[in-house]
């Protein structure tokens, strides 16, 4: 037999090769639609964002504008304890010890440690007084204990500090 002439060789040779990438190139065209799907998807989500971006923006000025925080300016020591007391005699606990905190630790603001006496439900009065207060006081160390085994009174002891 004879072979083929070189022309037909090459005739089969570039056939092959092109119905080869023809096969691949169907193949990787589902997985570039898909990808190219996805861009487009990512690309009109942005675009939706930035067309309401003004609207959004304007949206979160008004809510931060009408939250508004307290304007109170911190206690002097001495009208701090005053308040302090009246705020625990309002709450109808027994003040054992008030006390403005030893400067010897870190200071970070006006502190005061404060033991009372008293039923868990006006412990939590004082707590709600403390908490709703308008001149930024919280509870900065705090520890729980029965004063007597059979008793239902507790004695707390805190330290409040102003923001």
């Amino acid at each position: 037999m004879k072979s083929p002439a070189p022309k037909t060789r090459f005739l089969w040779i570039t056939t092959g090769i092109f119905l080869i990438l023809g096969v691949g190139l169907i193949r990787w065209q589902e997985d570039l639609k898909l990808a190219l799907d996805d861009s487009r998807r990512q690309y009109q989500d942005n675009l939706d964002l930035l067309r309401f971006k003004d609207a959004h923006s304007s949206a979160y000025a008004r809510i931060i504008e009408s939250g508004k925080l307290p304007q109170a300016k911190p206690f002097q020591p001495n009208v701090w304890i005053q308040v302090t007391q009246k705020a625990v005699g309002e709450a109808n606990l027994s003040l054992e010890e008030l006390r403005p905190e030893r400067e010897g630790k870190k200071a970070e603001g006006n502190r005061l440690f404060l033991v009372v006496e008293g039923k868990m439900a006006d412990l939590l009065d004082f707590f709600y007084r403390i908490a709703t207060d308008n001149h930024l006081v919280y509870i900065k160390e705090f520890s729980l204990s029965l004063v007597q085994e059979d008793s239902d009174v507790l004695r707390a002891q805190m330290t409040l500090a102003q923001m």
